[in-house]
Order: C-alpha cells, then structure tokens, then sequence
C-alpha cells in the first residue's frame, strides 16, 4: 500500500485576487455562457492529444458524449459567476475533490490543466482580447481555484488508508438481476479494511484492450463496512444503439458507455485481479438518530442497500428507516428478497413500498411490488415518507430525472433542503441543490466590470470569425417546463391529436419520455390561437429518432412532420403564406427542442437555439408537406436546429 503524496510547492502560488481582477473575471461571464463548452472541447482534445496517458485518468465514453466537456464549463461558469464569494459552489468542489482523488489526481497535472485551459480560452475568445491583464487575471483565478482542491484532496489523501491503486482479488461474483452483479473485493496482501461511510464508492480501473487504455469507474458500495471485503453491485451497461447518418447501425467503439461494466461482467471471474481505490464520496449516512428515508431508482439502490445494512446491523443505531423503490420489473429487481427479509425480521422499524413500471407477467402484486406504475411520492403513503418527523433525513440516488421529481415532490410537502442528500451517477453530477429552476439559484452579488472590458468582450463575441463558435439566436424559444411531471401536468386532460403513434427510432427512449414528447406536442399544437389549433389538429408528427452523431457524439433529435396545405394557409397568390411557414418551422422546432430535452434530461438547461430554415417553395392547396426538423445539444446552453420543408413529391430537390 501507497502512502506517498505528492508535493505542490513548485507551483505558482498567486495570491488572492484583487477587486480589479474580479471584475475582469466577471466581466468574462457571457463569453463563458456562450463560449464554455466550446473552450472546453477544445481543452480535452488538446490536452489529450499532448498528454496520451490522462487517456487513462478520463472516462473514454463521457469524452466522446461530451458529458465532461459539458461538466467541466459549468464548473468553470459557476466559478466565474460566484468569484465574489464563492460558498455556493462549495458543495460542488467539495464532490469533484472526492472524484478527484478517488482517480488519483496528483498536484502536477493542476500545471497541465491550466496550461491548456487557458491556451483554450485564447484560441477561443481572441489573443487580440484574452491578454495583459484579463489573462493574467484568469491565470491568478485558476491557481487560486486549483489550490483549494490541492489543499482539499491532501486533506483526503492524508486521511485515507492508502493512495492510489490497490491490488485486489475478485473472491466472489454473484449475479443480483438480469442486469446487476455483486462483486466482492479481497485486498490481495490479506490486510484489513478500514471503515468507510454507507454510502460512498471506490474507483476500480481495467486495462480495456479494444481502446488501448486503462479505465476506471466509481462503484458505489453495496455493503455495510466489513474489514474482510468491499462489495460492488454493477449494472451491465449495454451500450447506446446509434446509427450512422445514412441510418446504418453504428456499430464502432466510439459511442459505447459501458466499457468497464461490460468488462466486469463478461471477463472478470472469481480469483481475477483488480486495482482498487479508496473509498470516497460526499454522500453518506449521517450520524444522527432521525428517521431515515431512502428513495431509490434502477441501479441507484446501491448505495442505499449499503445504508439498509447498516442501519439494520444488531450494534447500529435503532432508527426508524424507509425503502421506497422503483424498478422496471421482477426481473431487474436486484436484492428483492434481501429487502424484503429485512422488513420481515425488523417490522417494528422497518417499513417499504417497491413500485413496478412494468411488471412481468409473473409478478404478484403485495408480493413483489406494491404500486404498478413510476415512483410518485403522491402514491406513498405519509407515514412511509415520515413527514411528520421534521428531523427525518432523505436520501435519493436514481437517473437524473427521477431525481429531480423526488426532490422537488419532497420540498412540495414540506421537507427542507438540508435535509434531502442526493447522489447522481456520471460526469459532472451536482449536488441536491444544484437541482433547482433557474431562478432559485442565487449567486454573490457582482460589481459591474469596467464599461472598456464589457466593449472588448462583445466586440470579441461578435467578431465574424467566430460567429460560427456559437451563432446568435435567430429564434427563441418559448419558456418551457422544467421536468416531465410538469410536461404531464401540463398536458392534462389534454386527448392527443395523433391519429397513429410515430415511430420511434435510433436512442432508447422509456415509456414515460415517449409520453412526455407527446403530450408536449399537444400542449403547443392545440394550447395557441384559432389558427394554430386549426393547423395543429392537422400536424402529424410521423417520425422520432434520437441518436448519437457519428462525427462528434452530439445528442442529435429527429422530428418528421407530415401536413396537408389548405385553402386558409395559402396567401394571395395561391401559395402558402411566409407567416405559415415560420409558424410550421417555429412549432416544430420547439417541440423538437423540448423531446431533445426529454431525451437527454435536460429539461432546464436549453437557453438559446439557433434555427437555420430551408424552404422548398411552392407549396400549393393540396400539397403534402414533410417537415424534418434535425437539432442538436452544443452543450448545456446552445442548440442548433435545422428545419427543412418540403413537398416529398418534389423529385430530386432534398433527401432528408
């Protein structure tokens, strides 16, 4: 075992900002609003390509997705936003110090970042404006940033058993669901494991020979402590099924998630070797004696399994505790008996509802699952919830969206934010707090930059050799609900108009997202004026494809729309009205930016879209209209659309 940690004295050591540079830093807000997850891109593969072994400290799969390029520019964003008092992002650094050192993040590679951050900001921004003293300011901002996560990640290495990796043996493998395996973890010197906190993860790396490369990924633990054994319970994770852009299956390595769960599963027996961090992680049980609710989805069972077991341990604290989950079916419901011996054996404390999406035919309900259908906190009942124990403590880990729900239903009836801990899965996952609509968010207050600085960054953002970076919206688009609950609320009472269900290619897409691009349709077709309802009981959406983009792995949303022309669409002249026209292409593009939403659970994140419209002109009384709508996600911020209208009896004028 390792325990050498490295020195950071031969870096700069700037001293605290001054109120000039954080003015500057301000002043460079925008850009980052706009700009960040460009600069961002342009950091990782430049940085990578210099520096081919961080190939093996980065997610592969997470780089081609542009999931970290995406987390890293809000990281960066919310530093510049909250220069002035930087405890809001606290919780967050706090989280990527954790990941930080639970991959083994040492203080040299703090000079590798900052050297290609800040070469990627002034290819980006400008060196004609990201100089003198803006540049010296945003060097000073990244050491003093880079220095609070040294500082805080030597505080971890220091308190850790070891650092680094650790030589570990699968001593047992067994199979949890038809998609979750357990693996338990021997250390190979037959020394004993300190304790952790129920809840946290350790990082385990493989070598992955179809990339070249070592891997690693963060596993929750699915145990109580054990001094003998860590325990991991993984989620076989298949792959996304993209297709290429002639509508061929995509078979190649570039878009595929799964990679170290995969290997786990298919090539790691019983008496293999693995490499093994510490465990770390922000999100663990507490101390306290309160009431505990543990709400759970999919795979996020498994850090809460970890708690259930501590908590029900003969020498724990006898609290009062809640199982509340939400799996598809019997099949996939990992630990069912396990949980459900529990409730047996300490029914006086103990109390549990497991919910069904879609139950098997072999399921029996009251004896597998107790409600059919998706986790609605409205379903549980309240003593379940311990709503009226104020000191209760909840826990909630589960896909994003779920996540989002579960919190908002929680603060809905009553139960403060300090008191709901959540745990995301992936690149870049916030803390609870950071799942909130953009205007509970509040940021230090900023004093005004200096009117010189504003006028060279806006010349800078709309010089014309960088319009093409991120082209200003030429359309906005309509504020829109947060989540699905609000796209259903919304759409209630509301019979779709669709005289048949359009096919659904490309992208996995569950039930309730299906449902939710639907009736969202329906609230924009059929929620406007008399000549919208008109046109829009007539809009038949025919196609919907979610895919990976071969060429750069960008969340790519198809929409096809079909629509006869009739006499009220057409102008003096016979032909269809521009004004038509814009409306087809204004409607189709929101509902198409709001399933690339629901796709990619992103309901919040979208503030700009730029539309790019190719008319195939005339369109007379009685002309068959295909609109194909094509838009993709540039990050948390940006979308770019393409709307193309055509006549499909047009021949040879466009093949969508």
């Amino acid at each position: 075992m390792s325990k050498i940690i490295e020195s950071s004295d031969s870096l700069p050591h700037p001293p605290p900002l001054t109120p000039e540079q954080r003015k500057l830093i301000t002043a460079t807000v925008p850009i980052l609003a706009e700009h960040g997850v460009t600069i961002t891109t342009l950091f990782y593969k430049q940085m990578l390509e210099a520096n081919p072994d961080l190939r093996n400290v980065f997610s592969h799969s997470k780089q081609q997705r542009g999931h970290q390029a995406e987390a890293l520019a809000r990281a960066v964003y919310a530093y510049a936003a909250n220069i002035e008092d930087l405890t809001p992002i606290l919780p967050v650094v706090e989280r990527i110090a954790h990941k930080h050192t639970s991959v083994h993040i040492v203080p040299s590679q703090y000079a590798i970042v900052g050297k290609y951050l800040l070469e990627a900001i002034t290819q980006i921004v400008g060196a004609d404006v990201f100089k003198g003293d803006l540049y010296d300011a945003w060097a000073a901002a990244y050491w003093n940033l880079a220095h609070i996560f040294i500082d805080r990640e030597r505080e971890l290495y220091e308190a850790a058993q070891w650092v680094g990796w650790r030589d570990f043996v699968v001593a047992k493998k067994v199979r949890e669901s038809e998609e979750i395996t357990s693996f338990y973890l021997k250390p190979k010197d037959g020394k004993p494991l300190a304790p952790y906190r129920p809840g946290q993860y350790i990082s385990v790396q493989k070598f992955v020979p179809e990339l070249g490369f070592y891997q690693s990924r963060q596993y929750s633990l699915s145990d109580a402590p054990n001094p003998e054994y860590f325990r991991i319970s993984v989620k076989r994770e298949p792959g996304v099924r993209t297709v290429t852009s002639t509508g061929a299956l995509d078979t190649t390595h570039a878009t595929h998630p799964g990679w170290v769960s995969n290997l786990l599963h298919a090539t790691v027996d019983e008496g293999e070797a693995i490499e093994v961090a510490f465990p770390y992680g922000e999100f663990f049980l507490d101390d306290s004696s309160a009431p505990v609710v543990l709400l759970s989805a999919g795979v996020g069972l498994t850090p809460m399994i970890a708690m259930l077991n501590t908590l029900v341990k003969a020498d724990g604290p006898a609290r009062e505790v809640s199982w509340v989950q939400a799996a598809r079916n019997e099949r996939v419901h990992a630990f069912k008996d396990h949980v459900a011996n529990i409730r047996a054996a300490h029914s006086d404390r103990v109390k549990s509802m497991i919910f069904y999406s879609h139950p098997g035919e072999g399921a029996q309900l009251g004896r597998d699952y107790d409600v059919e259908g998706r986790l609605e906190l409205e379903k549980v009942p309240k003593e379940v919830l311990r709503l009226d124990a104020k000191d209760a403590q909840y826990y909630v880990c589960g896909p994003e969206a779920f996540m989002a729900d579960m919190i908002a239903g929680l603060k809905a009836r009553g139960v403060d934010g300090e008191r709901i801990h959540a745990e995301v899965f992936g690149a870049g996952a916030t803390p609870a707090q950071m799942y909130m609509h953009p205007h509970e968010f509040t940021f230090s207050h900023v004093s005004p930059p200096p009117p010189a600085t504003v006028l060279a960054l806006s010349r800078a953002l709309l010089s014309p050799s960088r319009a093409l970076l991120a082209p200003s919206p030429s359309a906005s688009a309509t504020p829109l609900p947060h989540t699905l609950a609000q796209h259903r609320a919304m759409a209630e009472g509301i019979k779709s108009h669709q005289s048949s269900v359009p096919r659904f290619l490309g992208q996995h897409l569950s039930d309730s997202q299906r449902e939710g691009i639907l009736k969202f349709a329906d609230v924009i077709l059929r929620g406007r004026g008399p000549f919208a309802q008109t046109v829009g009981e007539r809009l038949e959406m025919t196609e919907v494809a979610v895919f990976e983009r071969e060429e750069d792995g960008k969340t790519q949303m198809r929409m096809v729309f079909e629509l006869d022309v009739t006499g009220e669409m057409l102008n003096s002249g016979g032909k269809m009205h521009g004004g038509c026209t814009m409306f087809l292409v204004d409607v189709c593009s929101s509902i198409a930016l709001v399933a690339l939403g629901i796709a990619t659970h992103k309901y919040a994140n979208f503030v700009s879209q730029a539309i790019s419209t190719v008319f195939h002109a005339p369109a007379t009384e009685g002309t068959r209209l295909r609109i194909v709508n094509n838009t993709v996600s540039f990050g948390a911020r940006t979308v770019l659309a393409r709307v193309v209208v055509v006549a499909p009896r047009m021949p040879g004028v466009y093949k969508d």
